[in-house]
């Protein structure tokens, strides 16, 4: 939270120093602890465990994704991959109905993106409009 507040303070370099990037977390604690728990034989216990874990690393994947949408905006093919694997992910996770907010967020970023440089999808023939967003859009 400090850091979301020194960003909006517009502080970088003390969000550097707080967020010391040689100190990133690789991985996880969830397969441990789920590991621990079926051998205790609480296989419910380990699923929960494992499910929580797996919603967590997908709202992560997310917020970083749209971190990556924005930076990736000098480099249209990188953008339209970005933009492909994000509603690749969504679908096989039926984001659309697990947690439509953080859809939401990634489709602002991905719009923004798309009209910012007026890029265009070949394959799709809606005036350029990728077919993510008429896949969501009302009466399609």
């Amino acid at each position: 939270m400090e850091a979301y507040c020194l960003l909006a303070l517009r502080q970088p370099a003390e969000v550097l120093n707080l967020l010391d990037t040689n100190e990133l977390e690789v991985g996880s604690t969830e397969p441990l602890l789920a590991s621990a728990y079926q051998m205790t034989g609480n296989t419910t216990q380990a699923k929960r465990i494992l499910q929580v874990g797996i919603y967590k690393e997908m709202l992560s994947l997310y917020d970083l994704l749209v971190s990556y949408m924005t930076l990736s905006l000098d480099e249209p093919t990188k953008f339209e991959q970005i933009c492909a694997r994000f509603q690749t992910i969504a679908d096989a996770f039926h984001l659309d109905s697990l947690h439509p907010g953080i859809l939401l967020s990634c489709y602002l970023a991905a719009a923004q993106g798309w009209s910012f440089k007026s890029y265009r999808i070949l394959s799709v023939e809606h005036d350029g409009i990728p077919d993510f967003f008429l896949r969501h859009a009302p009466g399609a």
